[in-house]
């Protein structure tokens, strides 16, 4: 690929070296866990922009200090895989508490250049020259010594950076409270769940002798569905339930569906979710790719089902497909039996009990897996049909939401990926791309 940067009479070329204050990479070590510590980010970590700190190990207050003598982030620096998966990017927007393992850290010199090292490093050009310098067979790698001397194109006039970074840091910025919201939304079907299948929090109101009134308000009932919960509890082989409910499996209630599709059979721009696609402890599945290279089997799946991934099931990857599509066969697609039991199916599969029993039931050492007859065996309270129905109405509508957001999300980062390159390069000015932001941001 010919880079047009070399042709821009505007930009000029400076070692990653000399435009940072310095560049450096993390701990080499494996230090060990602790329960209460510091997180540990890897390469693995860093996935499309983002720091996945959730899922790091902690270390020791020792280790974290030692670490950071080494390689202390800061806030404006910028993180590269470098083992691995090579090129994932990511910068520190806000101050960090973590330390660092086998990652690239740039050490910016002020909030613009951070952000611009950010966005170049993104760039096909970029991509391109780090692909180049990798080494290793089994496991590719970038040689510290050849990441200090990557080029990077700068323009003389240091606001244009600023402003290219300030259109692509709003799209970006967009992109990031649309998660936020869908995030809010899942937290708020997870806490309806809770209160009235796990804590039965209307039943004990109700048992509590508390009005109609005040239980509606406070638990934000209307007096419809507050009728439909029992006003006692019963004792059962769970402990105790609501009366009138029963006690049983997840397979009472929702199924595995294996709908098998071979290669020659699949769409040249068919949706395809494969595992490194589904984030951890989110319903909502932003990423996925094109299935124009695939060499097997997978499953199909429709919009609005279930996936869930059965392999290392400890990693917590279960979502609400956004649309029709195919997945991985180390994904279970699961529907409820009938579509009432969708919200409580979904709730129960996203739950980190649920989650914790699969992982317990999982067999393999190296590479452990549940299964649908496992999962199917999860014990469960099952309340009437019609109080499903209702928390299916009010998680419907949220789900809803949330598939609205991801499809919003798509487009706008069509959009930054599009500006991406032609901004680093000067073929589209800042004047040009500013009635673009307007409209996404209306």
């Amino acid at each position: 690929m010919s880079n047009p940067l070399k042709n821009n009479p505007e930009l000029k070329c400076v070692k990653a070296k000399d435009y940072c204050l310095s560049v450096r990479d993390g701990t080499h070590d494996s230090p060990k866990p602790v329960d209460i510590g510091f997180p540990l980010v890897t390469s693995k970590h860093l996935k499309s922009g983002q720091i996945e700190i959730n899922t790091c190990y902690q270390v020791s207050e020792v280790d974290y200090y030692e670490i950071v003598k080494r390689s202390k982030v800061d806030q404006w620096d910028v993180l590269i895989s470098m083992i691995g998966t090579i090129g994932e990017v990511a910068l520190v927007k806000n101050e960090p508490h973590f330390a660092i393992k086998n990652v690239g850290l740039f050490k910016s010199r002020n909030e613009a250049g951070g952000k611009w090292l950010y966005y170049y490093l993104r760039t096909d050009f970029a991509q391109n020259y780090l692909r180049e310098i990798s080494r290793g067979t089994t496991q590719q790698y970038v040689p510290l010594g050849s990441l200090r001397e990557m080029p990077v194109y700068v323009f003389d006039d240091k606001s244009e950076m600023s402003r290219i970074a300030h259109i692509l840091g709003t799209l970006d910025d967009k992109i990031e409270n649309n998660r936020k919201t869908a995030k809010t939304l899942e937290a708020m079907a997870q806490a309806i769940f809770q209160s009235w299948f796990v804590d039965f929090d209307p039943v004990r109101a109700k048992m509590a002798g508390e009005s109609k009134e005040s239980i509606c308000k406070r638990l934000k009932l209307t007096p419809e569905i507050l009728d439909l919960f029992p006003d006692r509890l019963v004792d059962s082989e769970l402990g105790e339930i609501p009366e009138g409910w029963e006690v049983g499996n997840l397979g009472n209630i929702a199924k595995n569906v294996r709908r098998t599709i071979s290669p020659s059979s699949i769409g040249q721009n068919t949706v395809y979710i494969a595992l490194e696609h589904m984030p951890r402890q989110s319903v909502a599945l932003h990423e996925w790719d094109i299935a124009d290279s695939v060499e097997s089997n997978k499953f199909y799946f429709r919009k609005g089902e279930i996936l869930f991934g059965k392999l290392r099931p400890y990693f917590h990857k279960v979502g609400i497909t956004p649309t029709a599509g195919i997945c991985s066969t180390d994904i279970l697609v699961i529907i409820p039996k009938s579509t009432e039991w969708l919200g409580f199916s979904l709730c129960h599969l996203s739950s980190k009990e649920l989650v914790a029993y699969a992982d317990s039931g999982s067999t393999g050492t190296r590479m452990p897996r549940t299964n649908w007859n496992e999962l199917a065996k999860y014990m469960v309270v099952i309340p009437s049909e019609q109080l499903a129905r209702k928390l299916n109405e009010i998680i419907q509508t949220q789900i809803e939401q949330i598939i609205s957001i991801t499809h919003v999300n798509r487009s706008i980062k069509t959009l930054r990926d599009a500006l991406l390159p032609k901004l680093i390069s000067g073929e589209i000015r800042v004047s040009d791309a500013q009635w673009m932001l307007e409209e996404v941001l209306l």
